[in-house]
């Protein structure tokens, strides 16, 4: 028994519903949204068709047979499958169970009487020169949606020179927290280490705008920016520079400072970030500290006129330049620098990669690639192991006759 299914888009304007329903504390993510929820939350969803193949358990007693008062019964229908066909995509469920345990389905009847079924797949196989046109008639897929990618990106898309790494990042300083004076503004300064370079028009020293702070908590004082920066930098390795060993990436360091109504400057804090070497989003929570001294009359100028020891070499807040021009350099000796730990620099930031070298790698693979968004990537490894195959058999039988 077959039915046939058609479960259209449903739209519903807004005007229609509820304005007076509280976001739920629980539950925010529904993996299978029901639909009234689609139409209350207005969730994305494609139209799709369903077909149920159903199986009539009722009970077939012939009441003129038996002495019992049988009453009259609702009809017993179970769903065995359900196929769904949405957007060039079969999806069927449960899945085959040839070589698996069978499915069972319980009647509920007088008798109680238990069915057990299997599902299978009995399509005819395809044969070798049907195999051969689908081959190339999904090479013919993957060719027009290359062309139509290199349509919608144009010749004006910049391509770094061979040999060459091009990094981006676009960031933003999101905010400052549990520092101890008020009027805090941030510096920031990127450090090239060996074989990198910027254009000449570059920019990479910057402040942000001085802010106030804001009791966000009981405990935390916190002074929002939202201050965007952004970098190119480029890499180029050196002639003595092995190719499977990693660049020293670029450093960013910050340097956290306070200015009140008198004009005194605080130095409030020091921290930094190394540039990851792989691309994607980077949301960091940096802890920052600040030099103490060793007299208590640094405390007390801080406090009363202002100004406070600062670092006369930023490198120093990772790793100084000057331990890396030692010859002997096996050890960085820190001890008898005394700091104090301050508040937290909250920096997201997303990492760009960009190389021609990149494009020759994956160019072997870009029809894979291309044929894996449809989701045939197994489909058109069977068909390729089939005619590989075939292809050998083809030569034994040559070279045998």
């Amino acid at each position: 028994m077959f039915y046939f299914l058609d479960q259209p888009r449903t739209v519903q304007l807004r005007s229609n519903a509820s304005n007076k329903q509280d976001l739920p504390k629980t539950d925010l993510i529904k993996q299978k949204p029901t639909s009234e929820d689609l139409l209350i939350n207005h969730y994305g969803s494609l139209p799709r068709q369903t077909m149920y193949i159903m199986a009539d358990l009722s009970d077939t007693t012939n009441m003129a047979t038996t002495q019992l008062t049988i009453f009259p019964q609702p009809p017993n229908e179970h769903v065995l499958c359900r196929i769904h066909y949405s957007n060039n995509t079969i999806i069927l469920e449960p899945d085959f169970n040839t070589d698996r345990m069978a499915y069972i389905v319980e009647t509920g009847n007088l008798n109680n009487e238990v069915y057990q079924y299997y599902l299978e797949h009995v399509s005819i196989p395809i044969d070798l020169p049907d195999l051969a046109k689908e081959r190339r008639l999904f090479n013919e897929i993957c060719l027009k949606q290359q062309t139509k990618i290199a349509q919608i990106v144009g010749n004006e898309f910049d391509i770094p020179p061979p040999s060459v790494l091009k990094l981006n990042v676009f960031g933003e300083i999101v905010s400052g927290k549990n520092f101890e004076y008020d009027n805090i503004y941030v510096y920031y300064s990127v450090d090239l280490t060996d074989n990198w370079y910027v254009e000449s028009s570059a920019i990479l020293p910057g402040y942000t705008h001085t802010a106030s702070t804001t009791m966000s908590s009981k405990y935390d004082d916190i002074v929002y920016y939202s201050h965007p920066f952004e970098f190119e930098l480029w890499y180029k390795p050196s002639l003595n520079t092995a190719d499977h060993e990693l660049p020293r990436m670029p450093k960013i360091y910050f340097q956290i400072s306070s200015h009140d109504s008198w004009g005194r400057h605080r130095i409030e804090g020091y921290t930094y970030f190394e540039i990851p070497n792989l691309p994607g989003f980077y949301n960091e929570h940096l802890p920052c500290w600040r030099p103490r001294g060793d007299s208590i009359f640094n405390e007390v100028r801080r406090f009363f006129i202002g100004g406070s020891l600062e670092l006369e070499d930023l490198s120093y807040i990772a790793i100084p330049k000057s331990f890396d021009n030692e010859k002997d350099n096996r050890l960085m000796n820190r001890f008898g620098f005394r700091t104090v730990s301050t508040g937290t620099l909250n920096v997201r930031f997303n990492v760009v990669f960009q190389s021609q070298n990149f494009a020759i790698i994956n160019r072997k693979k870009r029809t894979t690639n291309v044929v894996n968004r449809y989701g045939l990537d197994t489909f058109i490894s069977n068909i390729n192991t089939v005619l590989r195959e075939y292809m050998r058999f083809h030569s034994n039988l040559s070279l045998s006759n």
